[in-house]
């Protein structure tokens, strides 16, 4: 009887250590990185998303306008290496372009603006790139009527190929907002309704560390998971949809004893296929020094990442 009992408690403890998702330690593993110093640059990157069919990285910029380096460019189309292929610019509703959101259904772009507390849908005009003059433009949300009044990252869920769900983070409350449309189908009308809100602060990582200033956020559609960055924090969060938290992931080379990949925090991240051929890979952005701080600051980066036992 003892016998039977101690194999089974062997069995559980096997169970728990290998079979638990929240229990896998997974860290990131450097594979590339590239300063955003371009010849049009982008000194704070803020909001990175990929379009899969043009096997391009899209990079917004929030705080570019208000720097020297300013050339009229806030959105920026790069090769997953992070070769600048084009510069463009978000115009019309957004002033301050935080994180953003590829949808290649609707081959439309979400971005969020924390200066108007709004969500937008960017759409290509008769040139079929976004981030030109022609674009057709659509405010979705203002996330003030949500009681978010700092608006950073954007994710999207969808059923039955259509968008119902939109997911953006807040750095003054640290939460993270689900919108769901109602009935009519569409976005920025009165049935819409947050189906769950869940606050990120609590969550803790590397050192007992916390969120403080959560930035990107991202709906994997590989694992149905949410993953959310901070930019004062080396560490991802990963998350179940409905905020159950799943692991901590530590990104290692960004120690300061580090010196050749040193990082700030990050702002905002994708899954895209890797530059090695390697089908599923994390990029990041991180923004580097503040222009507050600093205003001729040009050190933002862009990481690509393989996530490893």
């Amino acid at each position: 009887m003892h016998r039977r009992l101690f194999i089974a408690a062997v069995i559980g403890l096997w169970a728990i250590i290998f079979v638990s998702p929240a229990s896998g330690v997974v860290e990131g593993s450097l594979v590339k990185h590239r300063a955003t110093n371009w010849s049009t640059p982008s000194p704070d990157p803020t909001g990175l998303t990929y379009d899969g069919k043009r096997k391009k990285l899209l990079i917004s910029d929030s705080e570019v306008e208000e720097t020297p380096l300013w050339k009229g460019r806030n959105l920026f189309v790069t090769t997953k290496a992070g070769a600048l292929k084009a510069a463009r610019r978000l115009t019309k509703a957004t002033v301050e372009p935080e994180g953003i959101s590829w949808y290649p259904r609707g081959k439309s772009l979400f971005v969020v603006d924390d200066d108007k507390n709004a969500i937008f849908r960017f759409g290509p005009g008769r040139d079929g790139k976004i981030g030109t003059r022609d674009d057709k433009v659509k405010k979705l949300v203002n996330t003030l009527r949500y009681g978010s009044d700092d608006a950073e990252g954007v994710t999207w869920h969808a059923r039955r190929r259509k968008v119902d769900m939109l997911i953006w983070t807040d750095a003054s409350t640290t939460k993270v907002y689900e919108l769901k449309r109602g009935r009519d189908h569409r976005f920025g009308t009165r049935d819409d309704a947050i189906k769950r809100q869940f606050d990120l602060g609590p969550f803790t990582g590397p050192g007992d560390r916390h969120f403080k200033d959560p930035n990107g956020i991202l709906l994997d559609r590989k694992s149905g998971h949410l993953f959310a960055v901070d930019s004062r924090r080396h560490f991802i969060l990963e998350m179940t949809l409905t905020g159950g938290f799943v692991r901590a992931i530590d990104m290692p080379f960004c120690r300061a004893a580090n010196p050749t990949t040193p990082c700030r925090g990050f702002s905002d991240l994708v899954f895209a296929p890797g530059t090695d051929g390697s089908p599923h890979h994390l990029y990041l952005t991180d923004r580097g020094v503040d222009n507050n701080d600093e205003p001729n600051e040009n050190d933002g980066k862009l990481y690509e990442v393989e996530l490893v036992p």
